[in-house]
């Protein structure tokens, strides 16, 4: 059966003849066909012993370098007679195959191989679909088939640009084989069992195909997604920001889905997509991590006038993909439209915020008390959440729009450097109402009304954060209260990973921005200054030295726009997020209902159903089957959770152990907010590890969103591993003046804890002045 698939797929496998006759005078007939002096093997086909759960391999007898016809019939009849062993009947008594497995014999030519072995496509011990396990030994592979000998084991990524060092095998052997391997298994639909040769001559055999057995449905790649382009690049730029580290499943199929839909209606729009779809086109799933298939992206160049691939590159990524060509697909009559289309889109901006604004006043999503009526009003809402992200796309579409101009405008139509982004990043200090840094305004009130009420250290500031909360709530002035309370209503729906469902908003656990107010109270009390900052509306002088006046013009005119775009931005996504609130505090109240009815175990088990999953689970009143893979993907959750890509992948995603993308040892990156300034490093991964951040640190972080925002206040410096002049953690650190440095590669696994070091937001580079002492 394995061998017929093989055939079929057009690989090359020996010369082979099925048995299914057992009357010894056909058999003999067809022995006496064959030539007398070719060396053949004799081996077992059963019916039932390659199946998806179990399998009969190694119960039936196989005969090796068999030759002659007398000797090729007794083998094939002891293979057939193996067929009710002790072995065998045991094996079928202890898996329900008493009725018999159907066993044939196959006859096959005999590779005399220089190397075999056995290739599995996924790792069958650990259950990961990621990763291959490779057997090798010299010689026939009977050895290590029978448990004889070890061989050489390797186990490896199996999308891994680099494959690991095999003794016995050279690489371009190993990459004909790993290949190999991954074109049987996209042909055959599930993970493969194979078992190859090599023979003298360098050619490469396939012996036998076999699922592997035993493979929980539940498992790390389980939400992945194929490639739609033969050489596909991935980016966690600009997405990894948004949503930074793994989603749930409920998140995936809900935030996911909206973000994939509004990039989908914006390339209709522009005509660099003919229609809409439902399958995920822009953003696909790797390890439940979300990234941007640049490739796909690319399909606006490819079919708008004047768009250039590096304008996404920079709007995206913040640097170009190199080694990737882009020419125009669509006639210039066509592309020319497709551009005025795409035009109107982005100069949309303002109006989609008003919308946008309006939409997110008047929406409200509460659920009844029955289970069924609570589904289905999320579900008949789920078009809203839709449009929230369409309409907040397009208002940041003109940002990075504008952005792209004006960095084409200062490099002269050449590749932009790093010296490129500074200038813009200059352009873009002192943004007046930009929403995120409204919270930092907000805190730097409170705690300067906090530091005038006696006794507020004791009563405040030396408390943990729920004592601290409830005294902002109930025991603080009437001022403070109300001020407080205005806080939450406007910025209450926000935390850390803010677009993950699961996460938990302030206004329920307000821990994190109790933190930065006790610490920006307690350097009031102390006599220090904040600080300084300033309020909005003036910035640094435009460095347009070495543009044309024509450029110049342009970026006068252009600028203005841009900046007010970078504000919208940041509002346009707190509206989108407080529509997202609304759904899940509905889902939330679905998961009380579903608990009480047995559906699910806790309430956090929501999040781990996809959104068609829970409607499915309802409608057929399973109480366990959903329940069961809820907690195996929770479980799951953590290993996901500890997982790190770079920034631009070329081929499908894999994680890395450990990063140092620059190359060279070095930390440097974009300088977004100027400054130098010297302090030990905090490493921040988490939530957790914010909390311990301390006055005058540098804070290293990955990715920063608003709920970074209330530590800005406490540290000294910032410096991130993505991000551009554009991101979120460059937008409000100029707002607070806070050096910053984002892009920088390697940050996470090269600095530590506790180091003392220099970071100059004027040249984009990090020193590490003193090492901890251990």
């Amino acid at each position: 059966w394995g061998l017929s698939l093989l055939k079929k797929m057009e690989k090359n496998i020996p010369a082979t003849w099925v048995i299914t006759a057992r009357d010894e005078k056909e058999i003999e007939f067809f022995v006496q066909q064959l030539p007398e002096d070719t060396v053949f093997a004799v081996r077992s086909s059963a019916l039932s012993e390659d199946g998806t759960e179990h399998s009969f391999a190694g119960q039936y007898q196989s005969f090796l370098n068999v030759r002659g016809h007398d000797a090729l019939m007794k083998s094939i009849s002891a293979c057939f007679a193996s067929a009710h062993s002790v072995t065998v009947e045991s094996y079928k008594r202890e898996f329900h195959f008493e009725n018999g497995n159907g066993m044939n014999v196959i006859v096959q030519e005999m590779i005399q191989p220089v190397v075999s072995g056995v290739l599995f496509t996924a790792d069958p011990v650990a259950g990961r679909r990621d990763r291959m396990v490779l057997s090798v030994t010299p010689g026939l592979g009977e050895e290590l088939m029978s448990g004889h000998t070890g061989g050489e084991n390797v186990t490896f990524y199996k999308h891994a640009p680099e494959l690991p060092a095999c003794r016995y095998i050279t690489g371009e052997k190993l990459r004909e084989l790993v290949d190999g391997a991954l074109d049987i298994e996209n042909s055959y639909g599930r993970p493969a069992d194979l078992e190859w040769a090599l023979d003298g001559k360098g050619g490469l055999w396939w012996l036998q195909l076999r699922p592997v057995t035993s493979l929980d449905e539940v498992h790390l790649n389980e939400f992945d997604e194929k490639p739609r382009y033969a050489q596909p690049v991935y980016t966690r730029a600009n997405i990894g920001e948004m949503m930074p580290g793994p989603v749930t499943p409920l998140t995936l199929s809900t935030f996911g889905r909206a973000i994939e839909q509004a990039t989908q209606r914006l390339y209709v729009g522009s005509g660099a997509q003919k229609k809409l779809t439902d399958d995920f086109i822009y953003i696909h799933s790797f390890y439940n991590h979300l990234f941007m298939d640049v490739q796909a992206l690319y399909e606006v160049p490819r079919h708008v006038w004047l768009s250039r691939k590096e304008n996404v590159d920079y709007s995206v990524i913040g640097e170009v993909v190199e080694g990737i060509e882009v020419e125009r697909k669509t006639a210039l009559p066509v592309a020319m439209v497709n551009f005025i289309n795409m035009m109107r889109f982005v100069n949309r901006g303002p109006e989609m915020s008003k919308r946008l604004r309006k939409l997110h006043a008047g929406f409200k999503l509460d659920c009844p008390e029955d289970i069924e009526d609570c589904y289905e009003r999320i579900d008949q809402n789920i078009p809203v959440l839709d449009k929230a992200y369409l309409l907040h796309y397009v208002t940041s579409s003109q940002s990075g729009s504008l952005f792209a101009t004006i960095l084409n405008i200062l490099s002269k139509g050449k590749k932009p450097g790093r010296e490129h982004q500074e200038k813009v990043a200059a352009m873009f200090t002192d943004i007046p109402e930009v929403e995120s840094a409204d919270v930092i305004r907000s805190i730097d009130e409170l705690a300067g009304m906090l530091s005038l009420i006696p006794g507020v250290e004791n009563d405040f500031v030396r408390v943990p954060s729920k004592k601290a909360a409830e005294y902002l709530k109930t025991e603080a002035p009437e001022a403070v209260r109300e001020f407080w309370g205005r806080f939450m209503d406007r910025h209450g729906h926000r935390c850390v990973r803010e677009a993950e469902f699961r996460e938990t908003e302030w206004a329920i656990d307000p821990a994190p921005v109790i933190e930065g107010l006790k610490a920006k109270t307690r350097e009031l009390l102390s006599g220090r200054e904040l600080r300084e900052r300033s309020e909005g509306g003036g910035r640094q002088s435009i460095p347009l030295e070495g543009v044309g006046w024509i450029g110049r013009m342009v970026i006068k005119r252009v600028l203005p726009k841009a900046r007010a775009s970078v504000a919208r931005r940041e509002q346009s996504k707190a509206h989108a997020i407080g529509i997202q609130y609304q759904f899940k505090k509905a889902y939330r109240h679905l998961a009380e209902l579903l608990v009480k009815a047995g559906y699910l175990d806790d309430q956090d088990q929501i999040f781990f159903l996809l959104h068609k999953e829970i409607g499915e689970m309802i409608r057929k009143g399973d109480k366990t089957y959903f329940k069961q893979k809820a907690e195996k993907r929770r479980k799951l959750y953590p290993e996901l959770q500890a997982l790190i890509f770079p920034d631009v992948i070329r081929g499908v995603p894999v994680p890395v152990e450990a990063r140092d993308a620059n190359g060279d040892g070095k930390l440097k990156g974009i300088p977004v907010s100027r400054g130098v300034v010297e302090g030990k490093v905090r490493i921040v991964r988490n939530l957790a590890g914010a909390g311990k951040v301390k006055k005058g640190e540098i804070m290293v972080v990955q990715y920063t969103d608003v709920g970074w925002t209330p530590f800005y206040g406490i540290i000294a410096g910032l410096i991130t591993e993505i991000g551009s002049p554009l991101s979120h953690g460059a937008v409000v650190a100029r707002e607070y003046g806070l050096p910053a440095i984002v892009s920088v590669k390697g940050a996470l696994t090269m600095l530590e804890d506790g180091q003392l070091i220099r970071l100059d937001a004027i040249r984009g580079k990090v020193e590490i002045l003193e090492e901890v002492l251990s």
